[in-house]
């Protein structure tokens, strides 16, 4: 099996592993390719349901069992388990995993 290289995810996941750990001021700046800069604080990564952007509303969609790829903090796979799904996660940073 190859060994994969996710250290670009490095600084996501301490980020959002410190905010877990008690950090709650925790912001993450998102550089875009024009260089302009932007931050997010790490808390949008741990909302509910009720915080959740209009894009995010596709729950009436899902049905049967569910694969959430990517499930980062999780905060989705909780709100499916919620509702009764049965939903598998997988996330490849292992900090985040770890939040």
């Amino acid at each position: 099996m190859r060994k994969h290289d996710f250290s670009a995810l490095d600084p996501l996941g301490k980020a959002l592993l410190a905010y877990w750990r008690g950090a709650e001021s925790t912001q993450i700046i998102q550089e875009y390719r024009s260089g302009r800069k932007k931050s997010i604080p790490a808390a949008v990564f741990f909302r509910d349901i009720e915080n959740f952007y209009p894009t995010e509303e596709v729950f009436s969609y899902c049905k049967g069992r569910i694969l959430v790829v990517g499930a980062g903090t999780g905060v989705h796979v909780l709100e499916l388990e919620r509702q009764g799904y049965e939903v598998t996660a997988v996330e490849v940073n292992p900090q985040v995993s770890m939040a």
